[in-house]
């Protein structure tokens, strides 16, 4: 996910002037004794410090954690290896994700092959990594399914999963339009893409929320966001 999760901290920073929420609770984020970025409000407390092996790590206390190895950062998220700012974002990303999730826990590292491995604790696990036309392919080690996602040349993201496809591109309106092999076809005005981007922090991102939500019928990728 090189591509989308570069993207993540700068999509972030984008709408950080829309989420005005966020804003405001991003001035609660402190540092501990330690140097780790803590947050406190009305009983709940996150924090995001650098593990042992110098990768990063979130919990809460709720019982979420949510660790990434070093070799995962540096790859995925280079922006964060020494921009403060871009962690406070991090952070806050983590807490409007899990704050009213309890005992979740997940893992993302990359092997000794270079692929990328995600898994948590309650049975999902997905492996990926780049192919020789460079789409990723994501083995879902759950549910035994392999699937593709790519950008062409003409920025058209494609999806492939057996019989099952779909697309997400620009029409010729200039709004992006997403359709499957089901027959969905949705047209997103710029504000709606604009929350959805927001929210979901890629263009890629999106595209699988979509795919979650008309192609999959929310059962194959709700736990990855």
């Amino acid at each position: 996910m090189k591509q989308s999760y570069k993207l993540i901290l700068r999509t972030v920073v984008l709408f950080a002037s829309i989420l005005t929420v966020t804003s405001v609770s991003a001035q609660r984020i402190e540092k501990d004794y330690k140097n780790n970025l803590t947050y406190y409000h009305y009983g709940y407390n996150a924090k995001l410090e650098k593990s042992f092996f110098g990768g990063l790590v979130f919990s809460d206390n709720r019982g979420n954690k949510v660790e990434y190895s070093k070799e995962y950062i540096e790859k995925e998220y280079p922006e964060l290896i020494d921009n403060e700012e871009g962690q406070r974002m991090f952070l806050m990303d983590h807490i409007s994700r899990y704050k009213y999730t309890s005992g979740y826990e997940a893992g993302y590292k990359i092997d000794f092959s270079g692929k990328v491995i995600i898994e948590d604790n309650r049975g999902n696990k997905i492996e990926y990594s780049t192919d020789f036309f460079g789409n990723k392919v994501f083995e879902d080690k759950s549910r035994g399914i392999k699937r593709t996602i790519g950008k062409d040349i003409l920025g058209t993201y494609n999806y492939k999963s057996g019989r099952e496809s779909a697309s997400l591109k620009k029409n010729i309106f200039d709004r992006w339009e997403y359709q499957d092999s089901e027959k969905n076809k949705v047209e997103m005005s710029s504000n709606t893409w604009a929350k959805y981007l927001a929210e979901y922090r890629s263009e890629e991102a999106v595209f699988l929320y979509l795919i979650n939500q008309y192609l999959s019928k929310g059962q194959e990728w709700s736990w990855y966001f």
